[in-house]
């Protein structure tokens, strides 16, 4: 079983039906084991909502290697429905470390973007990041706070809307 970590960034607009509907076609494919809570990113420094995106990280299992989840992914990237995504990525697989021009595992994203890293902590802080050998929780004490996104709502809603 490969356990994976994915981020999922949707426009604000319509945010929570998308993020349900990105849950009900993520537990078509893997079994969802937490979701962070959802955070409202702005993306400018007015901190307007019409320019802000929700944010939030899945754990979940699967049968399927990195490249089988990753077209998965391509293909929701196509429906209909996925086009306003702003985003979604996977951003590490178990321990695996690997450089293809589709698929970084683990994603840059995981560390540096800090946001992501806070709402990876809030699902699996103990993950070891295979290239720097520190656990997330560990990382995340070093790095910057998060000035340009409040809390949302709790994640664990789109538990449900997985099934």
């Amino acid at each position: 079983m490969n356990h994976f970590l994915v981020s999922v960034s949707i426009d604000l607009l319509g945010g929570m039906q998308d993020a349900q509907y990105f849950a009900r076609s993520l537990g078509a494919i893997a079994q969802i084991q937490k979701v962070s809570s959802i955070y409202k990113r702005f993306l400018n420094s007015r901190h307007e909502d019409l320019n802000s995106e929700l944010v939030f990280v899945v754990k979940a299992e699967s049968e399927l290697n990195s490249d089988q989840l990753n077209s998965k992914f391509s293909e929701l990237r196509k429906s209909a429905r996925a086009g306003r995504h702003r985003s979604f990525k996977i951003l590490c697989m178990n321990d695996m470390i690997q450089l293809k021009p589709d698929l970084a595992l683990p994603h840059p994203d995981l560390i540096h973007d800090h946001l992501i890293l806070h709402c990876c902590c809030e699902v699996w802080e103990d993950y070891v990041h295979p290239v720097t050998g520190q656990k997330l929780n560990e990382i995340l004490l070093l790095s910057e706070s998060l000035e340009s996104a409040e809390f949302f709502t709790q994640g664990k809603g789109l538990m449900g809307a997985s099934r």
